[in-house]
């Protein structure tokens, strides 16, 4: 019952439940500590839960203690979790592995960095999540020669057959700009599942090579054994995107609505409009948009706009704007793009009045920025 509250949100419910629980001289074990803040989405419950282990001692507990490590980090409260994590003892990995996680999803890379290296220091032995999770900070901020290290430490411990980490590998390559990288990863991987291929297609997408991206996927049906989902097709549509491969995303769409059976997504409709959009084929990008009923706070409408902005194209820029205006009437970049379509037709009297109206509506530009003369 306490954790059903808990999962709602309902804090004084589920307070008034754990002290009736107490009422009726049931005492909570670690078990149902750990389930509480599993469950809990209240950062005011974890709390309470705080006080009551460090009363009753059940911190001693290191399933508690993971659990509470858990729960400060996907609240964003990295400083109890460091502080929870630094009076454990003993740790274990799955100690590390969540405070290296919660960095991860707090935004703090060095952090994950900085404590992968405590456990190496300390002779600790990582285990293939911990590896995972590190070569993804690693791909996030670009840090090929950590990403390296990383991959020689792979080798040397055995773990290069793990799926995870291959598919991580893939991804930090691509990212560094190393893609013959992500390729021989591909290539020697003697399993592969639906993010290997995932992960090799959007590597190719990333560096402009379309076909490359279209022949993989279509090795990837005539090997059989995995299924494509809406990742797959998001990564080959806007491979097919940005290398103006119109025909063939058509094709790919049309499979992936009448072969496999997917509701396309806002993500699927943006690759496809701005396929479309990129090649100048506004109108039909403007009728798939229509015809599809496409939900106006989407990024689909925003990937019009811009290809209307692209082409210059008043009629189209001025029905994107309408649509984006209902959803984001504050934000400064409808309107400057929409004053600079009327500009680009030399309709200086609509450009001059967009600004107006953006003054009007208390709308600020965000002001640019430079290092000359600072």
């Amino acid at each position: 019952m306490i954790t059903s509250y808990a999962q709602n949100c309902l804090d004084s419910a589920a307070i008034s439940a754990y002290i009736q629980m107490q009422k009726e001289g049931l005492e909570p074990d670690e078990f149902t500590i750990g389930s509480i803040l599993a469950s809990s989405e209240s950062l005011v419950i974890v709390e309470i839960i705080l006080g009551v282990v460090l009363k009753k001692a059940l911190i001693l507990k290191i399933e508690v203690s993971n659990a509470l490590l858990s729960a400060f980090c996907k609240h964003g409260e990295m400083k109890q979790a460091y502080q929870v994590f630094h009076d454990m003892f003993p740790r274990n990995m799955i100690s590390w592995n969540t405070l290296i996680s919660g960095c991860h999803l707090n935004g703090l890379p060095m952090g994950c960095l900085h404590l992968f290296s405590e456990i190496v220091s300390e002779c600790l032995m990582p285990n293939p999540f911990t590896l995972s999770i590190i070569l993804s900070v690693c791909a996030s901020i670009s840090a090929l020669q950590q990403g390296k290290e990383i991959h020689n430490y792979i080798l040397k411990s055995g773990f290069i057959s793990e799926i995870s980490l291959g598919n991580a590998l893939i991804t930090l390559y691509a990212k560094c700009g190393l893609l013959h990288w992500s390729l021989k990863v591909f290539q020697i991987m003697t399993q592969k599942d639906i993010v290997s291929w995932n992960s090799i297609i959007t590597a190719y997408a990333q560096h402009g090579k379309g076909k490359e991206a279209v022949h993989c996927f279509e090795m990837m049906q005539e090997l059989g054994g995995v299924k494509p989902d809406n990742t797959t097709f998001n990564a080959v549509l806007s491979a097919c995107s940005h290398s103006g491969l119109i025909d063939k995303g058509i094709e790919v769409f049309t499979s992936m609505v009448h072969t496999y059976g997917i509701e396309p997504t806002a993500d699927h409709f943006s690759c496809l409009v701005d396929l479309l959009g990129r090649a100048g084929y506004l109108d039909e990008a403007e009728k798939l948009v229509k015809d599809r009923h496409v939900d106006v706070d989407s990024t689909v409408w925003w990937t019009l706009f811009s290809s209307c902005a692209a082409y210059g194209n008043v009629r189209l820029g001025r029905i994107a704007a309408g649509f984006l205006l209902e959803t984001e009437k504050n934000n400064p970049t409808v309107y400057v793009l929409l004053s600079n379509i009327y500009a680009s037709a030399e309709n200086w009297e609509d450009s001059a009045n967009v600004r107006k109206l953006m003054n009007k509506c208390g709308v600020l530009k965000q002001p640019g920025s430079s290092w000359i003369g600072s």
